[in-house]
């Protein structure tokens, strides 16, 4: 009984643990402070003309309200991003990454070849060159926050592992 209780105990508290991962606008660009804490994911007003809400439902894991929203969604490329994003912040890395896979890697400002790496990374897929794919998705964007985000991912690979 003991043994159940406690295993009960640590189920709810591994739940309650804050994803790792954010989703960002470039009009709410994160402080250096909040890039060393947590992982973003970018909204870009190119390919969603409502990211900024589309964010803060994601990120305040308002599911129904991100249903609602992404029904909305016009282009299914969008849609698939966007549930692969939802199910990295619920900590569903399997589901994320076979979503993510039907997309082509230099998609979303080549978003999808990083976040594919972390949903290995967070599947403990020790084969996988981290490091490599990181410099792929760094050299593959054009647009400077990604990069960032590509940077401090290989960075972590560099020098803490």
């Amino acid at each position: 009984m003991k043994s159940f209780v406690f295993c009960c105990w640590i189920t709810v508290c591994v739940s309650c643990v804050p994803s790792a991962y954010k989703l960002t606008t470039l009009q709410d660009v994160p402080t250096e402070s909040d890039l060393r804490r947590k992982k973003f994911i970018l909204l870009n007003s190119r390919d969603f003309e409502n990211g900024g809400r589309l964010a803060a439902i994601v990120n305040g894991k308002k599911w129904l309200d991100f249903d609602q929203e992404v029904s909305h969604v016009k282009d299914q490329k969008a849609k698939v991003f966007l549930q692969g994003t939802k199910l990295m912040v619920q900590k569903d890395y399997a589901g994320a990454l076979n979503q993510f896979k039907s997309l082509k890697a230099s998609d979303f400002d080549c978003q999808v070849k990083i976040l594919v790496t972390d949903c290995l990374y967070e599947l403990k897929r020790d084969t996988t060159n981290f490091r490599r794919n990181y410099q792929e998705a760094l050299d593959c964007t054009t647009n400077a926050f990604v990069r960032e985000m590509a940077l401090k991912r290989y960075r972590f690979f560099k020098y803490e592992k």
